[in-house]
C-alpha cells in the first residue's frame, strides 16, 4: 500500500468521503476500508481518533508542519519562485 508510505497521516482519514460522510466499504473495490497505518517512527494509528491522539501528543511538531505547509501556499500561484 503506497499511500501508507507516501502519506501515512492521510490514511487514517480514508473512511471519509470527499463530502465528509463516513464509509466502511470502498465502493470501487467493494472491500472494507483498512485505515490502519504505521507512522515513520513506528507509532500505530487506526482511524481518525488515533490520529488526533498522536497529533495532540506532538503539539510543537504539528504546529511547525502546519506552518510550513501554509507558507508554501501563502504567496499565491503567481508569486512562487520557479
Amino acid at each position: 500500500m503506497c499511500h501508507g508510505v507516501i502519506e501515512p497521516h492521510g490514511l487514517p482519514l480514508e473512511r471519509f468521503t470527499v463530502t465528509g460522510q463516513w464509509r466502511d466499504t470502498d465502493w470501487q473495490a467493494n472491500e472494507p476500508i483498512d485505515a490502519k497505518v504505521a507512522m515513520p517512527d513506528g507509532t500505530q494509528i487506526d482511524g481518525p481518533a488515533d490520529l488526533r491522539r498522536v497529533l495532540l501528543g506532538r503539539p510543537g511538531q504539528f504546529v511547525q508542519a502546519l506552518t510550513v505547509k501554509l507558507m508554501m501556499y501563502a504567496p499565491g500561484p503567481g508569486d512562487r519562485a520557479s
